[in-house]
């Protein structure tokens, strides 16, 4: 059997003249080129690509965006993200620190809609790469290692998640940091894990703390309680907590540069707050379960228009390996019960199944999302080929075949209950599209049976190894493919030529930088502002700063990702100016009209829009505010300043108490009549930068101004030299102006940025000089072995 095994392993599926590391990138190139390239032509586009949803809305636009932003160095404070943002900590999360998003940069910014569809095949290679980098460790057959490679890339988690084209940036690099802990402790290679920490730490922050978690599980597994504990060797264990307690340390202060303002950012969000309670907190409801199930048994869905269970489902529940979905998986948990790899498997599931401890990867946030389930769909990837290593043992082959019979059943099983039976008294049935769900049911159930069918009668063959390849490459293509169609489907244009064109070329005629004025778009979600980087105030991105959640919840209008329509006189509280729509206003002609190769794009302008930077008389307390009705909030913050309760000794010697029950209505008309007092005395001058912005107001009297721009302690402001205290008002800025002509100038702070600048820079030191003393240490353990 050895000498069997052997000769298998010197048959490199026909590619013998490519080293290994080559093969799996070029193979996972190759079909990845097949399926994406398909899609960038067929409807006569000329290279573009888009899907639907979150990759039209955002992907594109926050690539071009950030790639203008950052030729044009507004890297700190950002005027066109919603009405005002630091740029680090809004885009470290979807592309600043991702290598495949540096390369774009070589090119200008509207050639990324062109370039996605080429850096997303770039994307599967890499992460075909580097799950054959970790795969080879544990397989003597190297072409076990790359058939892993592309059951790990075309995963059902990357079909689910196409239209979150950043998510593949975290899976591509994430085999490193398993890797990395590998080489750490068996080969005390701490530069190795160092380095793998930071491009993880790098790519994204978020996704980054449910990697340590996963990372700690599998060290404390795999070597704390199997290789060392059991032996009693305690002090080694220390030892190797120590180093890659080290290398860990090193890593994240190597992505200091993005890592350290993102995370100080990220902390005043309001999101990170709403945590999982007690009672969600130890068991998922029952389609949460047959989520699960389907997850492990069939192809990945689309995240929408799903074809059973929920009609939409945004948390990424996809576990599918393409082809044999949990067969192998199954067979390994059944010959190795107790090692390393059957308890990390086991203690996953555990974990999937219990929603406080699912949570802990999102930092218990109350969202049940899935997104970590790429990381055991690693050692799921490993299980698989370790048993694929052992096809010429026939006590193995008996248990794929039984494996594959139970998997079969239990997928009929899946639809027979979904079929057969009511869901609830408001629905006949839990299958939302039939004929979809029939050709998920098909591809998974073929998967198994073209694995079981290899495996029994072509196992012999010397090119058994190359046939599985192609077929799990042909599977993965599928499902990819298929999703890529779905979710074309599900778009609102029938080619990337119309998504691009309402998209992109909607705004672009259109006077990027229009401030103090802003401009309002009639559906925020497309972010049409941000593809051409207009000042806008609304955007369809969930990591703004903090002080525009606290300003629309005050305004009883909690905002979750997208800008939404706030109650009457929000755009003019906002400065709004040049309204951006679809459709003709009834009664007043546009002025200006943009023909975006669609149709047209009407603008109107407000010619008496109140610029940023206006003043106030009088004040009421934000306990006042908050129980007035809803619907005129934006009409009350017009007429007076709104302050916290505890502010209120800073505004009484300038403003007037206001008397809201002998207030005049606040309607429609009075809302005008409020606008136009304010214009009276409002910035006469006003510049900006991405390190703050300067006014000048003149005034009758000592009085507060107000400006549109969210709240951060790492704002400062003087007035006409003079420091002064910032009030938070509602999430936004006011400061205290004298009589007479003021000069106001807000500083934004870039102090943490410096700081994360040195510590990157530092933590690239010790580790080129630890790199110098693990060299020297084989260099002299070489020599005394001589």
């Amino acid at each position: 059997m050895k000498k069997g095994f052997e000769h298998r392993n010197r048959l490199m599926c026909h590619f013998n003249f490519l080293n290994p590391k080559c093969l799996a990138f070029l193979i996972n190139l190759g079909f990845a080129f097949v399926v994406f390239s398909f899609f960038m032509w067929r409807d006569g586009s000329g290279g573009l690509f888009s899907l639907s949803n979150d990759f039209d809305a955002q992907e594109l636009a926050f690539n071009m965006f950030a790639n203008r932003e950052i030729k044009a160095g507004n890297i700190y404070f950002n005027w066109a993200i919603d009405i005002g943002s630091d740029f680090i900590s809004s885009f470290s999360f979807y592309n600043l620190g991702s290598p495949f998003f540096w390369i774009t940069l070589l090119f200008p910014p509207s050639f990324f809609p062109y370039l996605v569809g080429w850096i997303y095949m770039l994307k599967y290679a890499v992460a075909g790469l580097t799950a054959y980098l970790y795969l080879e460790r544990y397989v003597q057959n190297k072409q076990c290692a790359v058939i892993g490679s592309v059951l790990y890339a075309f995963s059902g988690f990357q079909a689910a998640n196409l239209v979150f084209y950043h998510f593949h940036d975290v899976v591509a690099f994430f085999p490193l940091l398993l890797l990395g802990i590998d080489k750490a402790v068996s080969d005390r290679k701490r530069v190795y894990m160092a380095l793998a920490v930071f491009i993880n730490a790098l790519v994204n922050w978020n996704f980054f703390f449910g990697e340590v978690i996963f990372s700690l599980l599998y060290f404390a597994i795999r070597y704390a309680m199997y290789e060392q504990i059991k032996q009693g060797n305690y002090k080694l264990v220390l030892k190797q907590v120590l180093d890659c307690m080290l290398a860990g340390i090193l890593g994240v202060g190597m992505a200091a540069i993005l890592f350290i303002p993102s995370v100080a950012s990220i902390l005043q969000n309001s999101r990170i707050s709403n945590h999982i309670n007690g009672s969600s907190a130890l068991a998922f409801p029952t389609q949460d379960y047959l989520q699960l199930l389907k997850a492990l048994l069939l192809p990945g869905d689309t995240l929408c228009n799903q074809f059973i269970l929920d009609q939409d489902n945004w948390y990424s529940v996809a576990a599918y390996l393409p082809l044999t979905g949990i067969t192998l998986v199954v067979v390994y948990l059944s010959v190795y019960k107790n090692d390393w790899i059957s308890k990390i498997l086991k203690i996953s599931l555990c974990i999937a199944l219990i929603p406080v401890l699912n949570n802990m990867f999102v930092l218990f946030n109350v969202e049940p999302y899935r997104r970590w389930y790429y990381m055991p769909i690693l050692i799921m990837v490993l299980a698989t080929v370790k048993i694929l290593e052992r096809i010429m043992e026939a006590d193995i082959r008996k248990k794929i075949w039984k494996s594959s019979c139970a998997v079969i059943i239990i997928i009929l099983g899946l639809y027979l209950y979904l079929k057969l039976f009511g869901w609830s008294q408001e629905r006949s049935s839990a299958i939302n599209q039939p004929a979809v769900f029939k050709k998920y049911i098909v591809l998974g159930i073929g998967g198994v049976f073209v694995t079981a069918f290899i495996v029994r009668w072509l196992y012999n063959r010397k090119n058994f190894y190359s046939l599985f390849l192609i077929a799990v490459g042909i599977m993965g293509c599928i499902n990819i493919g298929y999703n890529l169609y779905r979710y074309h489907r599900g778009s609102d244009w029938k080619t990337a030529r119309e998504a691009y064109n309402e998209l992109v070329k909607a705004t672009e005629p259109l006077q990027p930088d229009v401030l103090p004025y802003r401009y309002a778009m009639n559906n925020p979600v497309y972010n049409r502002n941000m593809a051409n980087s207009l000042t806008s105030l609304d955007s369809y991105i969930s990591t703004v700063d903090s002080g525009i959640f606290e300003f629309y919840d005050a305004l009883y209008c909690h905002r979750h990702t997208v800008t939404i329509d706030g109650p009457d006189g929000t755009i003019e509280l906002l400065s709004g100016r040049y309204y951006v729509q679809d459709e003709k206003w009834e009664g007043r002609d546009p002025d200006q009209i943009i023909n975006n190769g669609n149709r047209d794009i009407y603008i109107y302008e407000d010619i008496n829009a109140l610029p940023v930077g206006f003043t106030y008389n009088s004040y009421i307390t934000k306990t006042e505010f908050a129980v007035l009705d809803p619907g005129i909030l934006s009409r009350v913050m017009m007429r007076t300043l709104v302050v916290a309760d505890e502010d209120v000794p800073f505004v009484s010697d300038r403003l007037e108490h206001y008397d809201l029950n002998k207030a005049e209505e606040f309607s429609g008309e009075n809302k005008f009549r409020d606008f136009l007092n304010h214009q009276e005395e409002s910035s006469v001058e006003f510049v900006h930068s991405t390190k703050g912005f300067q006014s000048v107001i003149r005034t009758d009297a000592n009085k507060y101004a107000f400006f549109s721009v969210p709240y951060n302690n790492r704002w400062s402001a003087t007035v006409n030299n003079n420091n002064v205290h910032i009030l938070n008002i509602n999430g936004l800025m006011a400061v205290p102006v004298e009589k007479g002509e003021n000069k106001i100038e807000f500083t934004y702070s870039i102090t943490i940025n410096r700081v994360s600048l040195i510590v990157s820079i530092f933590s690239f030191f010790i580790v080129f000089f630890l790199l110098l003393e693990e060299n020297k240490q084989k260099n002299n353990k070489e020599v005394s072995l001589q």
